[in-house]
């Protein structure tokens, strides 16, 4: 048994065809003394029976009912709940590798990090698409390096889910109740807050894209949100680190362009979104083109939307089509 106990926190609403490959995954755990905290957020089928269904198998599962407050709120929620002081969050409808809480806890006491990070896949319907090299590697980072890199999401990544937190880091800090993409107004403080971030580049973490999902949906005007989000998160990160404002400027190009592709998928048009895009790339793209956090092949992406924007949209149906299986 671990000497120390690690917080679980699972928000759950609409997956009941997925939540108990999720929970097996949890319960499984090579680290096995864990607090997992189970948040019912009101959903209408069964993932509250299934909820207390494990609950009753496994005394370590603690389950919260409660009406709909969205993902971010139940999250404060879970993290007000937790009684240890490490902190995971797991989405439903993902699962994760039985080591996976083992080797974010090692690297974490290891390095004596704040935040330890790992690798993901990403699995779509009909197939999946690794997101990590092969090479199995460990990388330190300062919060300055993590936030100069971590929105190209090839190590570190602005999303909760495959990260070890100490709870500490979340006081004063909170995900915005009501936001969707509540993940780009709260990561990049909390790696501001961490003195060290270690990134394991194992996949560990399964990340299940699926149409109805926040980050599977098509396009509507609620992804404006995103830009939003993405406004004040590089805002921020500028004004207090201007050194690195030319990396923050293109991966903001780089999460615009997550915008504009869900247009092309929607058959949807925002001219005023498509010209400021355009302005902002072509101002850029020097820096685009010299970014050492950019593939190769993301910069002719990129080169060939500013140059011929017809042949964009037709190369990245196809992309999608052939490689992610929708």
């Amino acid at each position: 048994m671990n000497k120390e106990k690690i917080s679980v926190i699972v928000p759950i609403y609409k997956v009941e065809d997925y939540l108990r490959r999720c929970l097996d995954s949890i319960i499984n755990q090579t680290f096995s003394n864990l607090e997992i905290i189970l948040i019912d957020d009101g959903s209408p089928d069964n993932c509250g029976r299934i909820c207390n269904e494990y609950a009753a198998k496994d005394d370590r599962i603690i389950v919260l009912h409660q009406n709909n407050e969205g993902l971010a709120e139940t999250r404060n929620i879970g993290i007000k709940k937790a009684t240890s002081q490490y902190i995971v969050f797991i989405d439903s409808d993902d699962y994760i590798e039985n080591t996976m809480i083992e080797i974010l806890y090692n690297n974490l006491k290891k390095y004596d990090a704040d935040i330890s990070c790992c690798g993901h896949l990403e699995i779509y319907p009909n197939c999946y698409e690794e997101r990590n090299s092969e090479k199995i590697f460990c990388s330190l980072y300062s919060s300055e390096e993590a936030l100069k890199c971590f929105m190209y999401t090839h190590e570190l990544d602005v999303v909760s889910w495959n990260k070890l937190y100490k709870k500490e880091l979340f006081d004063g800090i909170y995900f915005p109740k009501g936001k969707l993409y509540e993940d780009h107004y709260t990561i990049y403080r909390l790696l501001d807050k961490a003195d060290l971030i270690v990134y394991d580049s194992q996949p560990l973490y399964f990340y299940c894209k699926r149409d109805n999902s926040i980050g599977g949906r098509g396009f509507n005007n609620r992804m404006f949100e995103l830009r939003d989000a993405l406004e004040q998160e590089c805002g921020y990160i500028k004004d207090k680190y201007p050194q690195i404002s030319k990396d923050i400027d293109v991966a903001m190009i780089v999460w615009l362009i997550v915008i504009y592709d869900k247009m092309i998928l929607s058959n949807y048009s925002d001219r005023v979104f498509k010209r400021d895009l355009i302005s902002l790339l072509r101002k850029n793209i020097f820096n685009v083109m010299c970014s050492k956090y950019l593939y190769f092949r993301n910069k002719v992406q990129l080169l060939i939307l500013l140059l011929n924007r017809p042949c964009y949209r037709l190369l990245y149906k196809w992309y999608v089509k052939k490689y992610r299986g929708v």
